[in-house]
């Protein structure tokens, strides 16, 4: 009788946790849940020097609290989309898949994707180096202060896309020549 008892509760412990990790899923969204080109200013392709970024050790908290304000002086603009591609980038960006409120990192780094509203506002979408599931995705009021996070994407490919696709960046085959001068002529971007 004590091993009946034993085996059904170890069932139901493991039947307990299977159903409680499973409802831990971020669930996925598209770029269009987030992003359209209605009311943007400008794309545009910026570094981030954020090295304090932090990795939250579990995603599965809320973190907002823990989300840092987006600091402008540390933003090196590397070039800004045409405006006649906006539509075509946004479009891109809709097919990317995207996990809801995945807190990977406090706020962005690196390479990263500014989106700018005609009301001052702005979305940086970024992914960090690196396998799994990385990167910030947000949205920012015009004095860096976070307004609502996203998450980030659930493929590093979709981000290096954007960025190749829409900027030349090279992200795939990065080069040791880091210099701003370096960036490469691709119609529809103008360098800064």
């Amino acid at each position: 009788m004590k091993r009946i008892i034993s085996i059904a509760l170890c069932l139901f412990v493991f039947a307990f946790s299977c159903l409680t990790l499973a409802s831990c899923d971020p669930g996925n969204s598209s770029g269009a849940d987030y992003f359209s080109a209605e009311a943007i200013v400008s794309v545009e392709w910026v570094e981030y020097n954020n090295p304090e970024q932090k990795h939250f050790l579990s995603w599965v908290p809320d973190h907002t609290d823990d989300l840092k304000e987006y600091d402008i002086s540390k933003e090196t603009l590397k070039a800004v989309l045409d405006k006649n591609r906006h539509d075509e980038f946004f479009e891109q960006l809709s097919g990317c898949s995207i996990l809801d409120t995945y807190f990977a990192y406090d706020s962005p780094n690196g390479n990263c994707i500014k989106v700018t509203y005609e009301n001052g506002e702005f979305a940086i979408i970024s992914c960090n180096d690196g396998g799994g599931f990385q990167g910030y995705i947000g949205q920012y009021y015009e004095d860096g202060r976070v307004k609502v996070f996203y998450g980030c994407f659930a493929a590093r490919d979709s981000f290096e896309a954007l960025l190749d696709d829409y900027f030349g960046a090279g992200i795939g085959s990065e080069t040791s020549d880091s210099s701003e001068n370096s960036l490469p002529e691709v119609s529809g971007i103008t360098a800064e």
